[in-house]
């Protein structure tokens, strides 16, 4: 994945989450540098890079996918 693609992917925000952004407050310490997927307070996938996060995602509406920094 290119770095045109990471912060395309970065600044992509349909609307607020609070249940996932609740969960990256609580446990994002542990999954530092690493994508992660989350439906609601779940977390679905986590993975190094985007493209691999991608494979690993089943069909879902609602999925955050970020990078925890």
């Amino acid at each position: 994945m290119s770095r045109v693609e990471d912060d395309v992917a970065r600044k992509t925000v349909l609307r607020p989450m609070p249940k996932a952004e609740a969960w990256i407050r609580e446990h994002g310490e542990a999954y530092a540098g690493r994508w992660v997927a989350l439906h609601d307070d779940e977390l679905i996938a986590a993975a190094d890079s985007f493209s691999e996060l991608e494979r690993l995602l089943p069909p879902f509406a609602d999925v955050l996918v970020t990078v925890i920094e």
